[in-house]
């Protein structure tokens, strides 16, 4: 018997795989085939059990065509006890990633919240992280999914490791484009979004920023595609490299969903699994290999050079998604059927020779299809069996039909059918639901039943009538445009699906239309097509690409950590010291601090002049400023440094001790830092002027630019006092729906779960204990002008204190509403597990709105780029609209000094009482108090010192000269 190819005899590991009659575990032969199968160039292997039991991969998945031998171990919960027990089924093979199913089950999508009314005024917004801009078959997917994800009504913005040439189509898109750079993440406030989608190992460095606070619980898609990583495991394990793949499981952890493309990638990496992989099909990588491959390749020049005739009629039957260590029996079914048939109908009455290629592991199976063919009776020269290390495409491209030889029903598509029907080659096939699900009769090829092979026959009659058989399936070749889109819908809404169940969607952020609004679609192949000299040159620059993964980044970096280690240890073993060594060191260290202290006792002995003493005194004073002042540190100057030192760090929990609860914590978000630097503030800030920027600033593209801080700092270098607040993030209203009717009050609702109105009036009445017939909130205009938020702003350190007052009453009061009867909380302004967890930060973030209103302040807006400002709701508009009375300096006084009163006496208005928790507890008679205490402390002193200036006197004390003692 003939072979066709024997490039792939010399690939290692295809006898391990395929090894004969070895009794290896069964497992084991299952995971040394797959091996094997990854070297093919498809990227498709089948897939087994996690590790951990977390996923759990059940038989067959979407790899190359080749039939194979099922066999499973047994397994339970009790075999393996971190593991779930295994779905089996002979005919029904499955992967089963039990912990998002039951996620999705749980959470069932977002049909319930669309039944629920409320006013959303933000769309969802979404980041791409992206390896690069380039034209490949990920990019056309992610492209694709992303042109509808914007019709449902998502926003997206783009981030990429490296610019590309696909960079004007992503503009033209509408999306914004931010370059990161090397590995680098820039300034990206990721908490902005909703969610993230990242594609490609190569993102890592993006990442690890979502893995540290505030960003651990954004929402995290990761799209794997490649398999470099997953090759490189097992080395990292037989080496020991413990770190690299603990590092890559952290940064596989951190994702809500790993997703891939095909089901041969979750075993591949299956030592990285959390219980977190999942996979949708569908990726067009293989009908644009297939397209390439066409471009350089055609069937009358692989005929010839591989001499066949053009006349011949070959016939390529592939089997089963799984590489096994036998041939399948399914192989010598199609044998026995199709074998005498062709003889029959095709050699001895059309006088035509034909050829049956079998797709198989390796070419230790041609023995056995010998023996096959010469039982049927089929000669020698007519069956050859081909190894998938070979050129398969070119088999496939020569076929007049393809035979799909597997009975079974399996989970994904065989990519060699894909390639089949792109490269136009009738297929048959059985009636599978897969299978049905995707191929079109009569148009893509045939159908056979699978209960009952023999009807196969029918089918290639079908196809294989008339003197010309090759020529009667033309009508086949009409199906390539379904081909080439045929998986795009599917791939598409499974998108859409999984962002339903992993998003948080604020009670502000409006919904997504459900994914039954996908229409039938394609894939974007205008946007994408490469010419024949492109994609040689991709061709030739693939190599280069993968040595310069991260993948082997971090490789080199460990080697060169251990190669550094290893130096300092030989460094230290030739530089050891001998013990005579050490007693000469330890003489010499002696000797030092002698002389050390002899210098020192002279010095205390010699008269100091009047200058030395001068400017002892002033470098005093100038430490003590820097003391006081080193939180009053140029804003200009830190981004010049880009750093800031720990000694400006000011800890908040240690000032505030309650920032330390969970319970706390969080839902104050940076009000609760306000009051750390209001607590006790003379001690920290002494400056007439205080301002705060929010680190959100940054990343939303509102912070202050160098110009407007110049026209900040000359302000406040002007103007000492002033009831002014200058604030440069504004409240946005330019992405939103619905822009005509939204105030203040109704922007706060939408934010705080529809909820703020009634929350603000309710607290607004327990702070000022006011009776119900009484209007409880504050009225807020609507005239175009701009409110404050993201707590950037500076105001006088006067009006900071006055907010802070009236902020720490409010909170309380807030506190009270969202707890109940047993005091456990509540949170009425969220209804997203995030937004309960910060719950009370969106209302005090605008709080300081209506304080600044209401209390006369005047409001000035600052363009944060151009430093122009512009007054908003001028005082002289408010007369008759402003609640003077509620906001009155004095007024708040004394609510205070009540509150700390009763604080003092220990007389609590409830158990978990916040105010007192919240800052200073004071009032006159402690100040009174203090005072006096501070008066006879100083009195004391005084008394002190002046008895032991009396003592001395009494004794006759005098100090001695120097050298006296001695001479004695």
């Amino acid at each position: 018997m003939r072979r066709v190819s024997n490039r792939e005899a010399n690939h290692g590991g295809a006898g391990a795989a395929n090894g004969g009659d070895r009794k290896d575990h069964p497992l084991k032969q299952r995971v040394q085939a797959f091996q094997f199968a990854r070297r093919w160039w498809s990227r498709r292997c089948c897939c087994g059990l996690s590790a951990k039991g977390l996923f759990m991969v059940i038989g067959a998945l979407s790899l190359i065509g080749v039939a194979v031998n099922v066999v499973f171990t047994s397994m339970s919960t009790t075999d393996r006890p971190n593991q779930l027990p295994v779905e089996r089924d002979l005919s029904s093979l499955r992967f089963v990633p039990f912990r998002i199913q039951r996620r999705i089950q749980t959470q069932g999508g977002l049909d319930q919240l669309r039944q629920e009314e409320g006013l959303r005024i933000y769309p969802p917004r979404l980041a791409l992280v992206l390896e690069g801009l380039k034209k490949d078959p990920t990019s056309m997917m992610l492209y694709s999914v992303s042109t509808n994800l914007r019709k449902l009504g998502y926003i997206l913005t783009i981030y990429a490791v490296e610019d590309g040439e696909t960079h004007p189509l992503w503009e033209r898109f509408g999306c914004q484009i931010f370059i990161l750079g090397d590995g680098g993440t820039g300034v990206v406030d990721w908490s902005f979004f909703h969610g993230v989608i990242a594609s490609s190992l190569e993102v890592k460095e993006s990442i690890s920023s979502l893995m540290v606070e505030p960003f651990c619980s954004i929402p995290l898609i990761w799209i794997i595609h490649e398999d470099t990583l997953g090759k490189r495991l097992p080395i990292y394990a037989n080496r020991g490299w413990k770190y690299l793949i603990t590092e890559w499981r952290k940064a596989f952890s951190r994702a809500d969903v790993v997703v891939f493309p095909d089901f041969s990638l979750p075993m591949l990496y299956s030592t990285l699994d959390t219980g977190n992989f999942f996979v949708i099909g569908g990726s067009p990588v293989d009908i644009w290999m297939a397209e390439r491959y066409m471009m350089t390749h055609s069937k009358p020049f692989l005929r010839a050079v591989n001499g066949f005739g053009e006349d011949d009629l070959i016939i390529v039957v592939i089997g089963s998604f799984f590489l096994y260590s036998k041939l399948p029996q399914e192989y010598e079914t199609v044998m026995n059927i199709i074998g005498p048939w062709v003889m029959e109908h095709i050699q001895k009455e059309h006088g035509r020779s034909f050829k049956v290629f079998f797709i198989c592991g390796n070419d230790d199976h041609c023995d056995n299809l010998q023996v096959m063919a010469s039982r049927i009776g089929l000669p020698n020269e007519t069956v050859f069996p081909y190894c998938l290390d070979g050129d398969v495409n070119s088999i496939l491209l020569m076929a007049n039909i393809v035979l799909y030889g597997s009975f079974q029903d399996e989970q994904g598509f065989s990519p060699l059918l894909v390639r089949a029907m792109c490269f136009k080659i009738p297929i048959v096939v059985p009636d599978l639901p897969t299978i049905r699900e995707h191929v079109v009769e009569k148009v893509h090829g045939m159908f056979f039943e699978a209960k009952n092979p023999r009807t196969m026959i029918g089918a290639f009659s079908h196809i294989l009538s008339g003197k010309e058989p090759s020529l009667n399936a033309k009508p086949v070749a009409s199906g390539l445009v379904l081909v080439r889109n045929m998986f795009a819908s599917e791939c598409i809404t499974g998108y859409v699906k999984l962002l339903e169940t992993i998003l948080h969607f604020p009670s502000d952020t409006i919904l997504p239309k459900p994914p039954s609004h996908v229409k039938p679609t394609m894939w974007t192949w205008k946007f994408f097509k490469q010419d024949i000299t492109h994609l040689h040159r991709e061709m030739l620059n693939s190599t280069s690409t993968e040595t310069s993964s991260i993948v082997y980044a971090l490789e080199k970096e460990l080697q060169s950590q251990i190669g550094t280690l290893q130096d300092e240890i030989e460094a230290s073993k030739s530089e050891n010291l001998t013990p005579s060594d050490w007693d000469d060191l330890r003489e010499l260290e002696i000797l030092e601090e002698i002389e050390r202290r002899e210098m020192r006792e002279l010095g205390e002995r010699m008269e100091s002049s009047v200058g030395v003493w001068n400017s002892i005194r002033n470098h005093i004073k100038k430490v003590q400023k820097s003391k006081f002042e080193k939180h009053e540190r140029d804003e200009g100057d830190l981004s010049k440094r880009g750093w800031r030192p720990i000694s400006d760090d000011i800890d908040a929990t240690v000032r505030i001790p309650i920032l330390n609860d969970t319970d706390y914590g969080d839902v104050l978000g940076e009000i609760g830092g306000m009051f750390a630097i209001a607590n006790k503030i003379d001690a920290i800030h002494k400056t007439p002027w205080i301002g705060f920027q929010s680190w959100h600033a940054a990343g939303q593209k509102v912070a202050l630019s160098m110009e407007a801080e110049n026209v900040l700092e000359d302000i406040v270098g002007r103007e000492t006092n002033g009831d002014v607040i200058y604030y440069w993030a504004s409240i946005d209203l330019q992405n939103t729906r619905h822009i005509d009717i939204l105030d203040f009050w109704s922007v706060c609702d939408s934010l705080n779960a529809g909820n703020c109105r009634t929350v603000f009036e309710d607290s607004f009445r327990q702070m000022y204990n006011l009776s119900h017939d009484m209007p409880g909130l504050p009225y807020m205009p609507a005239d175009g002008n701009l409110w404050s938020s993201l707590n950037s702003w500076v105001m006088p350190t006067s009006s900071f204190l006055e907010f802070m007052m009236f902020s720490r009453m409010f909170v309380d009061s807030l506190d009270l509403i969202n707890r109940d009867e047993d005091g456990n909380h509540l949170c009425l302004l969220g209804s997203t597990k995030l937004e309960k967890k910060q719950c009370y930060s969106r209302v005090m973030e605008i709080l300081v709105n209506v304080w600044a209103y209401h209390s006369a302040r005047m409001m000035v807006y600052m363009d944060p780029i151009s430093g122009e400002l512009k007054e908003q709701y001028p005082v002289d508009q408010r007369k008759g609209l402003m609640w003077v009375k509620y906001f009155n300096s004095t007024l708040l006084k004394h609510m205070d000094e009540d509150f700390a009163q009763a604080a003092i006496d220990k007389v609590l208005p409830r158990k978990r009482w916040l105010w007192p928790r919240t800052g200073e507890v004071h009032n006159q008679g402690i100040f009174d108090k203090e005072r006096e205490g501070k008066y006879r402390r100083k009195q004391e002193t005084k008394r002190v010192n002046k008895e032991k200036q009396l003592e001395r006197k009494r004794n006759g004390y005098k100090q001695k000269a120097i050298g006296e003692a001695k001479s004695e």
